[in-house]
């Protein structure tokens, strides 16, 4: 009986450190996302949306064992400047055309969706040497003119119900949102 107590204190111990040093951490620093954006070939720098009036960047970082990362860059432009933008989106990336599948075979992945009043749009896993659930996505609203560039990563995922649940969920999205209108 001593043993089964001293391994049931143990396992709450063990549940109760890891819980303590989970590590979430929510950043606005440009240099944190820019130190990120120069390595990656597909995130734009926040010096390289210099023509848009509002730039926020964002990191996310979250996990003790089983960690993810997601990077955000949200830029706002004026109305003309906007549909050119989103104009040279559409002839720069190479967007999913196929419905995905997460690893276990149970939740179909549509490449466009939509959260709030941004229209989201997979960029295609194998043109960016992606390890799904990596994953990157770029986010047009249409009603305040901002583009929203995002990179998630995540290799012990295995279940993705959802690109808007990853996005709320393991991305800070909400977090982002709010804070992007300040």
């Amino acid at each position: 009986m001593k043993k089964i107590i001293s391994l049931i204190l143990a396992l709450c111990l063990i549940l109760t450190l890891s819980g303590c040093f989970s590590q979430s951490k929510f950043s606005q620093n440009p240099e944190k996302y820019d130190a990120f954006a120069q390595k990656d070939d597909v995130m734009p720098a926040t010096d390289e949306v210099e023509d848009s009036f509002a730039v926020y960047p964002f990191y996310h970082h979250d996990g003790f064992i089983f960690e993810w990362n997601s990077y955000t860059l949200i830029a706002q432009y004026d109305a003309e400047t906007y549909e050119k933008k989103i104009g040279e989106i559409n002839d720069s990336y190479v967007f999913e055309e196929e419905v995905l599948q997460d690893h276990t075979k149970e939740h179909k992945l549509n490449p466009e969706f939509s959260v709030g009043d941004y229209r989201f749009r997979l960029l295609d896993v194998e043109t960016y040497s992606c390890f799904f659930p990596e994953s990157y996505f770029i986010g047009m609203n249409d009603t305040e003119h901002k583009i929203a560039y995002i990179y998630f990563d995540d290799y012990d995922l295995d279940v993705v119900e959802s690109f808007p649940s990853l996005l709320t969920k393991y991305c800070g999205w909400n977090y982002t949102l709010n804070h992007s209108n300040e």
